[in-house]
C-alpha cells in the first residue's frame, strides 16, 4: 500500500470549533476506511466526547456520518499507551509491576517493615502517632503510589537518577527530611527484581519503547492502523512521545481545540520558554500582530485567554515541537487550520470572537459596542443556595423551550448542558427539582445525571458498604430501615415494600431503639446484660406477643401484643436478618487472609442479597470482579498470607467501586447534568454552570507536602486548578447560543452578598472594561428571591426576566392575598367530611393556631408521630415525660376501677404503682438499668399520693353507669361533624354527679401562680357532660385540686356551641389568640402577659419562651401584645372562649 493510499504519520489538526473537527476527522475515515473487520481507536478525555463522537460517526451519510457506529474502541490514553509498549514489546505483561495499585500494597507491606534508618525518621514519626489504626499506614501508601505514579509520566529522570543512587531532582540535592522518597523507589524496584527479573518501571519500558519503534520496519500485528487523539486538552510529553514514535506506520491523527488562531504563546509568565519559535505562527506572518515584539503582543493579549488558557498554551507547545505540518499539509488541501468566527450577533459571540482574534478588552472597549436589553447569550444568575438554583433553572429552561418553540428555532431538552463542580452535591436537589414532575404534567422536563459514583446510588452497593461497617454499627432502627429498603435484601428475606411498612410500627411499638444484643452493645463499653431495646429485645417481644397476646410476662419478656394475624409471619425475616447480622458482625471483628477475605465477602453478597434489576446484577459482578483483581494484587505483593483489618479491606474495595470509566451514560436525550470535566463541554445550544461559588471554583486542591513536583512546574504537567481555569475557558467556547452563570451570591441567613468564583470575577471585569458605555453587568446580573413563592414572582411591574411556572404557588398567593383584605380562605375541606372531637376542641383552646396549621394545611410542626428513634431513653422529662405518665395513669386507673387482685385480695395504689412501672420496664418504655431504677423510684413517689386521692375519691362515688354520646352537625352548608362520648361521669355518695381527672402536672408554678392553661384540656368535656346534668369536674393534681363547677345545660350548651363556632373560624382564618397570654390578662397580670406573648430572656431562673415565635401568622399579622391586644376580633375571642373557663374554675385544697 502507497503512502498516498494510506498516508501514514503525526498529524495535528487545530480549530477552535470541535464541530469543524469533528467533519474533517468523519472525511478522512470515509476517504480511508478501514477494513470491515478492523477496529477504530479514538482515543479520548471523557464519555461525554466518546459519545458525542459515537453519535455523530452513527450519523446518516446525507448528514456528513458514515451511517453506522460499530467496532469502535473509546479509550483512555493511558490504557492505550501501555497496549502499545506491548505490543512493540511483547514480552511485557498484561499489567505492570509498576501500575499505582500494584504499587500501593508493595509500600503498604514495605511501611510496615522499615529499618531503623536515619533517612526513613519521617515515616517512622508519621506512622507512630496512631500506630493502632491500619489506616493510617494503607492511606501513606496508596498515596506514596500515586504520587510515585505520576513520577514515571512527568519526572521519569528523576527515578532513573534515584535509581542509580543520586538522591537529586533537577540537580539539587535533595533535603534530608526527604531522602526517604529514593529510599522506597530502590526498594520497591530491588523487590521487584527480585521477584520478577527484566521487570521495567513505565519510565523504563518507555525508553525501550521509543527505541524499538525505531528499529521497526513495519506496524506489529496488535496496533491499530490508525489512532485519533480528539477533543483532548491535555497530554503528558511521555504519551506524545509515545504516538510520535508509533506514526511512521500508523495513522496518528490529533485534533486539537484551540481557542484562538493568532500566536499566543507570550501571554503567560515565562519569557524565557515563550521566546522560542512558533513554528506555526509562521503561516500568519501577514498579520498585524506578527510584528509586535513579545512584550508588546503580552500586553495586547485577551486577559481571559493569558488567564484561563495557560493549561492549553503548554500543551500546543508540546504538539509545537513534535509537528511537522509539511509532511502531511497537502493530504489535507491545506486545510489543517480550521478556525471560523463565530460572528459578532450576541455579546457570547462577541467574547469567542475576541478570544479567537486575540482582542484586548481595550480594542473592544474601543468599537463602543452597545449590547441590547434583548441579548440574552450571556447572563449571571445570583441566588440563595444550591436549590434555588435549580428551582431557577426549571423556571427557565422551561421559558427557554416555551420561546424557541414560539420562534420557530428548534430546542430539544438535549441541546442543554447544565455543569456544576460537584454532582453528588447537587444530586439531591435535581432530584427534587426536576424529578417531582410527572411526564403528563407541562411541566416536566426529561434530564439525566451524569457522573455519579455508582457506589453512592446504587441500592445494593450502599447495603453492601453498610455490611462492610457492622463493627462500628450501633444498628439503630434509622439504619436497619434503611437496609431493609434495599430491594435486592428484600428480595433475599422474602419481604416486600409492603411487608417493611408493616414492619415499622412493630418497630417503634416493640420499643426498639440500638443494638441487636447485650453481646453486641458490650462491644461499646457497655455491660452485656444491657439487652433492653435491642433489636433482640423486640423481637422477644414480638414473638411472645403472638403467642400469649395480652397474656403475662414471661421470662422478664413483656409480650407486645401487636402482631397478630397473618402479618405476623413478617417477623420471621426481621429475625432471620438480625441473625444472619450478628453472625457476620462476630466474622467481621477479626482480621483475615486475603483469601479468607474474599471468601467471606462473597458468601455476604449470597447471604444477604439476590438481585433482580440488571443494575443490581451489574453492582454486584463488578463487587465479585473488584475481590478478584485485589486478590492477584495481594498475591504479587507477597501478601495473601498477611492477616488485613477490615478498615484496609473496606476502604480498598470501596474506592475502585467508584473509579469513572468510559461506560457512564451521557447525552441521554434529555437535559444533560454533569460534572465539570476535561472536555465535558462539547458544543451544546446553551451550557449552564452552576455552584460557581467562591472556594468552590476552582476546586479547592490539598497537595501533600512530600510531593516533589510543586517545587517545579514543566509543560504538561496536569494541574488540578490550571484544569478548572481551562474548563471555564471550554465552557464559555463551547456554549453556541447562550450562557449562563450562577452561584449563591446571597447569604440564606442574613441575604449579605457573596462573591462569585474568581474566574467569574474575571469575565466580569473583563465586560466591565471591554462595554464601558452601558452599565453591562447590571443589564446581565438577575438576582432572584429566596423563596420560589416570592410576590416579585408575580408582580405585575416585575423584572421581566423574573418569572415562575409554579401555578400553585400563584394560586396560594391569590389565596393569601384574599386572606389580607377579608381574612378568610374557602370553608370547603379538602376531604367530603370532617370530624371534630373534643380532643380538638381542647386543642383549639391550648393551641389556637394549631388548628389552621394541621387540621386546614397539614404543616405539623417538630417531629412526625412516627419518627425513628435511634437513642434509648436516659430521662423521662418534657413530652416523653408527660407521654409516660399519661400512660402511667391510664393503666392504674384501671387497675384501681377494676380491683386488680393478688393472692385473693385487692392491689393497694403502692402495689399498683409497682408492678406497672415494673412493666413499663420490661416493655422498654423505661431508661436501662440504674437509670430506669431512679425513674420507677420517682415515677412511685410521684403519683402514689396523687392516685391515692383519686382512690379516694373514687370510692366515695360510683359509675353513672352511662355513656354519653353527642353528634352535632355544625352547618348545613359544611361537611363538618362534631361527634364524641363520655362514659366517666360518676355518681357521689351525696348525689351530685362528679368526673374525676388526675393531672401529673403540677398546677401552680413556683411562684404559686396557677397554671390555667392546663385546665383548658378539660373544659370542652366538662361543657359535654352538663348534658347529663349539674356535672362538676375535679382536677387533682400533684400539688392542688381544681373544680370546674356545674353549669346550667343551658348556658353549657351556649358556650360549647362558641367553642365549635371558633373551631371552625380557626379553620378559615388565623385567630389573634395565645393561650397563655390571654390567660395572663384575664387573670389581670398585664405585664405578664407581655412577657408570655413577646418573651423574655430571663426571670430569675428561667427564661419566658415567646407564644408569638409558635406559629409564623401571629408573627406576621400580630407582631407584638399591642397588635394582638388590640385586634378587633380579640376582646370577642376572648369571651368566647376563655372567660367562662376562668369563671368556672374554682381552685380546691392546696397540697
Amino acid at each position: 500500500m502507497t503512502a498516498q493510499d494510506w498516508p501514514t504519520g503525526f498529524m495535528v489538526l487545530q480549530g477552535n470549533r470541535l464541530e469543524q473537527l469533528r467533519d474533517i476527522m468523519l472525511q478522512w475515515c470515509q476517504r480511508y476506511p478501514l477494513s470491515p473487520l478492523e477496529t477504530e481507536t479514538f482515543l479520548v478525555q471523557s464519555n461525554g466526547i466518546a459519545q458525542w463522537l459515537k453519535l455523530a460517526l452513527a450519523a446518516p451519510k446525507a448528514q456528513g456520518g458514515l451511517g453506522i457506529a460499530a467496532g469502535i474502541s473509546t479509550e483512555l490514553p493511558g490504557r492505550f499507551l501501555w497496549q502499545a509498549y506491548r505490543a512493540v514489546l511483547p514480552a511485557l505483561p498484561a499489567e505492570s509491576p509498576y501500575n499505582k495499585d500494584a504499587l500501593g500494597w508493595r509500600l503498604y507491606r514495605l511501611l510496615q517493615q522499615l529499618p531503623d534508618q536515619a533517612e526513613l525518621a519521617p515515616l517512622h514519626g508519621f506512622l507512630a502517632k496512631d500506630p493502632t489504626d491500619p489506616r493510617r499506614c494503607y492511606q501513606l501508601a496508596f498515596q506514596l503510589a500515586d504520587l510515585f505514579d505520576q513520577y514515571q509520566v512527568y519526572r521519569a529522570d528523576w527515578l532513573q537518577h534515584w535509581q542509580q543512587g543520586n538522591n537529586s531532582i533537577d540537580g539539587h540535592p535533595l533535603p534530608a527530611h526527604q531522602l526517604w522518597q529514593p529510599w522506597l523507589w530502590r526498594q520497591l524496584q530491588q523487590e521487584i527484581q527480585s521477584q520478577q527479573p527484566g521487570a521495567l518501571s513505565r519510565a523504563d519500558v518507555h525508553q525501550q519503547f521509543l527505541s524499538a519503534c525505531q528499529q521497526l520496519q513495519a506496524r506489529p500485528a496488535g496496533l491499530p492502523r490508525r489512532v485519533v487523539v480528539f477533543g483532548i486538552s491535555s497530554l503528558p510529553r511521555q504519551t506524545l512521545d509515545a504516538l510520535h514514535a508509533l506514526s511512521p506506520f500508523c495513522q496518528v491523527l490529533l485534533f486539537v481545540s484551540n481557542p484562538c488562531r493568532q500566536y499566543w504563546g507570550d501571554l503567560i509568565d515565562g519569557r524565557d520558554l515563550l521566546r522560542q519559535e512558533y513554528r506555526r505562527a509562521r503561516r500568519h506572518e501577514q498579520h498585524p500582530l506578527a510584528q509586535l515584539s513579545a512584550e508588546q503582543l503580552h500586553l495586547a493579549g485577551n486577559p481571559l485567554l493569558a488567564a484561563l488558557g495557560k493549561q492549553g498554551r503548554d500543551y500546543l507547545h508540546l504538539l509545537d515541537e513534535l509537528d511537522d505540518s509539511g509532511s502531511y499539509q497537502q493530504y489535507f488541501a491545506g486545510r489543517i487550520d480550521l478556525f471560523e468566527s463565530p460572528g459578532e450577533a450576541t455579546l457570547l459571540q462577541q467574547l469567542q470572537q475576541d478570544i479567537l482574534e486575540l482582542h484586548s478588552a481595550e480594542e473592544r472597549a474601543a468599537m463602543k459596542t452597545q449590547v441590547p436589553a434583548s441579548d440574552h447569550s450571556l447572563q449571571f444568575m445570583r441566588c440563595h443556595s444550591p436549590l434555588r438554583e435549580l428551582e431557577v433553572l426549571h423556571d427557565q429552561l422551561l421559558h427557554e423551550l416555551s420561546q424557541a418553540r414560539q420562534q420557530g428555532q428548534p430546542l430539544q431538552p438535549r441541546d442543554i448542558l447544565v455543569m456544576v463542580p460537584d454532582i453528588n452535591q447537587y444530586a439531591p436537589y435535581i432530584a427534587a427539582t426536576f424529578g417531582r414532575f410527572r411526564p403528563e404534567d407541562p411541566r416536566y422536563l426529561p434530564f439525566f445525571v451524569a457522573d455519579q459514583g455508582l457506589r453512592h446510588r446504587n441500592t445494593l452497593l450502599l447495603a453492601f458498604e453498610a455490611l462492610l461497617r457492622l463493627p462500628d454499627n450501633r444498628f439503630t432502627v434509622s439504619a436497619m430501615l434503611d437496609l431493609l429498603d434495599t430491594p435486592a435484601l428484600q428480595q433475599r428475606f422474602g419481604l416486600d415494600e409492603a411487608g417493611v411498612a408493616r414492619l415499622k410500627p412493630w418497630i417503634e411499638g416493640a420499643n426498639i431503639r440500638w443494638g441487636l444484643s447485650g453481646r453486641q452493645r458490650a462491644a461499646f463499653g457497655l455491660p452485656g446484660q444491657l439487652e433492653q431495646n435491642s433489636w433482640w429485645f423486640g423481637l422477644k417481644r414480638m414473638l411472645l406477643g403472638y403467642v400469649a397476646g395480652e397474656g403475662e410476662a414471661w421470662q422478664d419478656i413483656e409480650p407486645y401484643d401487636e402482631v397478630a394475624g397473618l402479618d405476623a409471619a413478617l417477623v420471621g425475616p426481621l429475625a432471620e436478618l438480625v441473625s444472619a447480622l450478628e453472625h457476620s458482625w462476630q466474622q467481621l471483628q477479626h482480621p483475615h487472609h486475603a483469601s479468607d477475605w474474599q471468601q467471606l465477602l462473597l458468601g455476604l453478597l449470597e447471604q444477604f442479597f439476590l438481585p433482580q434489576s440488571s443494575v443490581d446484577q451489574q453492582a454486584e459482578e463488578r463487587i465479585r470482579q473488584q475481590l478478584s483483581r485485589w486478590q492477584q494484587h495481594l498475591a504479587d505483593s507477597d501478601l495473601a498470607e498477611q492477616p488485613l483489618a477490615l478498615d484496609v479491606v473496606r476502604d480498598a474495595l470501596l474506592s475502585e467501586l467508584d473509579q469513572p470509566g468510559l461506560q457512564q451514560r451521557f447525552l441521554a436525550g434529555a437535559v444533560n447534568f454533569a460534572t465539570l470535566m476535561p472536555m465535558r463541554a462539547i458544543p451544546f445550544a446553551q451550557i449552564w454552570l452552576l455552584g460557581m461559588n467562591d472556594g468552590d471554583y476552582p476546586r479547592p486542591v490539598r497537595r501533600n507536602d512530600f510531593d516533589l513536583m510543586q517545587a517545579g512546574y514543566r509543560p504538561g504537567d496536569r494541574s488540578r486548578r490550571d484544569d478548572d481555569h481551562y474548563l471555564f475557558l471550554e465552557a464559555l467556547l463551547a456554549a453556541r447560543h447562550k450562557l449562563v452563570l450562577s452561584w449563591v451570591g446571597f447569604s440564606i441567613r442574613d441575604n449579605s452578598e457573596k462573591p462569585p468564583s474568581v474566574l467569574v470575577g474575571q469575565l466580569r471585569d473583563y465586560l466591565e472594561t471591554a462595554y464601558p458605555v452601558q452599565p453591562l453587568l447590571a443589564q446581565l446580573t438577575l438576582d432572584h428571591p429566596l423563596q420560589p413563592f416570592s410576590r416579585r414572582y408575580f408582580e405585575p411591574k416585575r423584572d421581566p426576566r423574573l418569572f415562575s411556572y409554579a401555578a400553585d404557588w400563584r394560586a396560594a398567593l391569590d389565596a393569601t392575598s384574599s386572606l389580607a383584605n377579608d381574612e378568610t380562605l374557602p370553608p370547603r375541606f379538602a376531604l367530603e367530611a370532617a370530624h371534630i372531637r373534643l380532643s380538638d376542641l381542647a386543642n383549639l383552646l391550648r393551641h389556637p393556631g394549631r388548628v389552621l396549621y394541621q387540621k386546614r394545611l397539614g404543616i405539623y410542626g417538630g417531629a412526625e408521630p412516627d419518627r425513628e428513634r435511634d437513642d434509648e431513653l436516659f430521662a423521662a422529662g418534657g413530652l416523653d415525660g408527660w407521654v409516660l405518665d399519661q400512660a402511667l395513669i391510664a393503666r392504674l386507673e384501671l387497675g384501681l376501677s377494676t380491683d386488680t387482685m393478688a393472692d385473693g385480695q385487692p392491689l393497694s395504689v403502692d402495689q399498683l404503682l409497682q408492678q406497672e412501672t415494673a412493666r413499663l420496664q420490661r416493655a422498654g418504655a423505661l431508661p436501662m438499668g440504674g437509670f430506669g431504677d431512679l425513674l420507677m423510684q420517682q415515677k412511685n413517689q410521684e403519683l402514689a399520693a396523687l392516685l391515692a386521692q383519686w382512690q379516694q375519691l373514687r370510692l366515695q362515688s360510683e359509675p353513672l353507669g352511662e355513656t354519653l354520646y353527642w353528634q352535632q352537625l355544625l352547618d348545613e352548608t359544611l361537611p363538618v361533624v362534631f361527634e364524641d362520648s363520655l362514659s366517666d361521669i360518676r355518681k357521689h355518695q351525696d348525689g351530685r354527679l362528679v368526673r374525676l381527672m388526675v393531672q401529673p402536672s403540677r398546677l401552680f408554678d413556683a411562684k404559686k401562680q396557677l397554671k390555667s392553661y392546663h385546665l383548658c384540656r378539660f373544659w370542652p368535656a366538662h361543657l359535654l357532660a352538663q348534658q347529663a346534668g349539674a356535672v362538676e369536674t375535679l382536677l387533682i393534681g400533684p400539688d392542688a385540686i381544681f373544680r370546674l363547677t356545674p353549669l346550667d345545660k343551658a348556658l353549657a350548651t351556649q358556650f360549647f356551641n362558641q367553642l365549635l363556632d371558633v373551631y371552625l373560624q380557626a379553620l378559615q382564618r388565623p385567630l389573634p389568640l395565645a393561650c397563655k397570654t390571654v390567660l395572663a390578662l384575664l387573670g389581670g397580670d398585664e405585664k405578664t402577659a407581655i412577657q408570655s406573648y413577646e418573651g423574655s430572656d430571663f426571670q430569675g431562673d428561667y427564661s419566658i419562651t415567646a407564644e408569638v415565635r409558635d406559629y409564623p401568622l401571629l408573627q406576621r399579622y400580630w407582631p407584638d401584645f399591642n397588635q394582638l391586644s388590640t385586634d378587633a376580633d380579640f376582646n370577642s375571642l376572648c369571651e368566647a372562649l376563655y372567660v367562662p373557663l376562668m369563671q368556672y374554675a374554682v381552685a380546691g385544697d392546696r397540697q
